[in-house]
């Protein structure tokens, strides 16, 4: 639950106790420091996961290069990330290479980097995934070419419309601009999955800015209204 006293619980198991056991909890440790952007205290609860026992050495190097990213240091995330596939071929952390380093190159402003690391999975199944898609849209921002970046964050806004990169899309897409504007039924449609996915509050704000942008058809209006009330039931009810 991540409390203090589930903390000092789980530390002093971590001293009482040495090899795997051990490790297992600095790896429970970090994970959590992580979730409270405790990055410092992370990172060292990752190490010593990693310094007391081996099964899950690669968990420890690649949630300690996520917290070393997040806490900016960025030249130590690249020596942990560097070789990681070829140190843990098995390891499930494998396929998330690409977005990592690519995440870390647009930290380290080279998207020229990010986009030879992602281009060269471009075909295979992690190229479909969200958050390589954000990583791509991110590194042609950065490189200016906006028009691809534009046509990205259109396409992560109404295919990932639960995610947070769709919500992230959401918010560049008003940066760069969306070329073609989305319509007005592409609007209507991610206000529907938020509702569907139970974003009730999200879906309202959606549905309230359609209605005003709805001119002429007081039928549509109407119902776009109608719509963000029962948003507003469901938030309040």
């Amino acid at each position: 639950m991540r409390s203090p006293a589930a903390y000092t619980g789980v530390t002093a198991y971590a001293h009482a106790h040495t090899g795997e056991a051990a490790s297992a909890a600095y790896l429970a440790l970090g994970h959590a420091y992580l979730f409270d952007h405790r990055y410092p205290d992370a990172i060292s609860s990752f190490q010593k996961a990693n310094s007391v026992g081996t099964t899950m050495d690669d968990y420890a190097d690649f949630l300690a290069a996520q917290a070393m990213m997040e806490a900016g240091k960025l030249s130590d995330a690249e020596t942990l990330l560097t070789g990681f596939a070829r140190k843990y071929p098995e390891s499930i952390f494998v396929t998330h290479l690409p977005v990592t380093i690519a995440n870390l190159s647009l930290q380290q402003n080279d998207p020229g980097t990010a986009l030879r690391v992602l281009h060269a999975h471009a075909s295979e199944a992690i190229a479909s995934h969200a958050d390589f898609q954000l990583a791509l849209a991110r590194a042609d921002q950065m490189s200016g070419s906006l028009d691809e970046a534009s046509r990205l964050y259109r396409h992560i806004f109404l295919s990932f419309p639960l995610s947070s990169e769709g919500q992230q899309a959401k918010v560049q897409l008003a940066v760069v601009g969306a070329t073609p504007p989305l319509t007005v039924s592409e609007r209507r449609a991610h206000a529907d999955a938020l509702y569907a996915g139970g974003r009730y509050a999200d879906a309202g704000e959606e549905y309230r800015a359609l209605a005003n942008d709805t001119q002429g058809d007081a039928q549509a209006k109407n119902a776009l209204l109608v719509a963000a009330a029962s948003c507003d039931l469901k938030t309040n009810g």
